[in-house]
This record gives C-alpha cells, structure tokens and sequence, in this order.
C-alpha cells in the first residue's frame, strides 16, 4: 500500500509512516518545516520539508496519482487539491474545534468525507469520524529506573499566565515549562521525561476567550506513562498505565490500516 501524509500534527503522520514501512508498505510525509520544531521528521527520516506552501501542495498532488490513500491532517481547506476517492480527513483538535458547525463547508466535510480523530473528544463534533487513538512509538519512550520526586508539566505558551495558575492551583508543587520557549527534540524528550516521578496533564481548547479543559490524555501524557511516569489529570486523579495498550504505535497502525483497508469495501 502507498499511504502519503500531507501535513502532519504532534509526529502522527511520521509515527504511522514509519510503522508503514516497517510493515512492508510505502509512506511519506509532506510537511512545512515550521509546523515541525520538535524535529519528528528528523528523527524518523521519512519527511520531505517545504517552507514554501504552494510547492508542498505542488508535490502532494503529483504523489498523490500513486498514493493508495492520501492522509490530509487538520488542513482540510485543501480538501479539493485531492482525488475525492482517496483522501482522508485526519483532526487532531485546535483545527476542528474552532470550525463552525453551521458552515456550508464543515456540513460538506461531515456528510462527504472518511474522518479519523485522534482524540476520543472530537466524536462530539463529528460524531461519524474513526477515532484511533495518537500512537506512541513504545521503542523510544522505555521505562528507566533512575527516577527522582519531581512533578513535571508541559504545556503552550499561548494564554500560558492563565494555563499555569490553574494547574498550579491543584498541583503547587509541579514544574511547568513552556513547549515554545523551552523546546525539547522529539528525540531528546524520553531523556526528559524519564527524571520525573510524576507527570502532570491538563489539556485545554482555545476555541474560546478563555481555554477550557478538554477531559482527554495528551500525546505526552502518553508517552510519560510510557517512560515509567505517574500522570496525573486535572481531576488529580492517577491515568491507568493500561492507557498504553490502546496508543502503542504498532497497535495504532493497525488499526488504522484497518480503516483504510474498510474504504475499499
């Protein structure tokens, strides 16, 4: 299968490009170099960078003749660039939560589309859409022993003075470190999280003036648990570590293989 992901958010698309290809199949990712500071398509190898919009659609379409399935994730007002019958509307959050439910094109894309979710909230937008859970790639983020008492919280710098009083409201105790100003490589971020006993995760949307709390793990919530952290929600209440069963990456690409394999029935 040749599966081509156009655009990509927090390493989904080069997650499962690399589960792919470890599967035998063929998979890419076209991505803007600034939607990727973290460095996923680095780490993996299996992105091509553009820091010109117009030549990464230019591309896209020209692969997209070959392409199985084309994955478009979150920039679905290029939606029309691509053959109907191969494209796949992948959400990820900001991007569907602020589209308007009344609008002509969101009510097309609801009624026309194949959809996947990465986050079991969005089905309250669209309530027909797949949801797979965000994947993990389990190989990197491993269990260390060598832990200390810290509590550790990672989280925008967008509304971060608000951000950062309410989560140290129930957790006083946490480090909280901006994602922008402090920017932690994909590849360097088990290093990271392994230092720390405790994890704390608290989600917000910003679809409204002031962010709300979305009750949903984040994708480094998952892989704290997955390097040995206790995480912790907004509720203060412990996340099971059975949570790594359903975003372990090779379980993930399953599942999503699944789906597009569904399509041609």
């Amino acid at each position: 299968m040749n599966i081509l992901h156009v655009f990509s958010m927090a390493g989904v698309g080069e997650i499962l490009s690399h589960e792919a290809a470890q599967q035998g199949h063929k998979s890419i990712v076209l991505q803007m170099r600034s939607l990727d500071p973290f460095d996923f398509g680095e780490y993996y190898g299996n992105t091509i960078y553009f820091d010109d919009q117009a030549k990464l659609l230019q591309m896209a379409y020209e692969l997209s003749h070959s392409a199985d399935y084309i994955i478009l994730h979150d920039f679905v007002e290029f939606y029309r660039e691509f053959p109907e019958n191969k494209l796949i509307l992948y959400f990820h959050g900001t991007k569907l939560r602020n589209i308007l439910k009344n609008d002509a094109e969101f009510n097309r894309i609801n009624e026309k589309f194949k959809i996947i979710v990465s986050t079991f909230d969005l089905c309250e937008i669209l309530s027909n859409a797949k949801h797979i859970p965000a994947p993990c790639d389990r190989k990197l983020f491993n269990k260390k022993t060598e832990k200390n008492n810290k509590w550790l919280t990672i989280n925008r710098d967008y509304q971060g003075e608000f951000i950062e009083k309410k989560i140290r409201s129930k957790y006083p105790q946490v480090e909280y470190r901006n994602r922008q100003k402090e920017i932690i490589p994909y590849r360097d971020m088990p290093k990271l999280l392994t230092q720390y006993e405790n994890y704390v995760d608290w989600k917000f949307d910003y679809s409204k003036p002031e962010p709300l709390t979305i009750n949903a793990p984040s994708c480094t919530a998952i892989q704290a648990l997955s390097c040995g952290c206790k995480v912790w929600d907004f509720n203060g209440l412990e996340l099971s570590p059975m949570l790594l069963l359903l975003h372990d990456s090779k379980l993930v690409f399953d599942r999503f293989l699944e789906f597009l394999n569904e399509q041609k029935s």
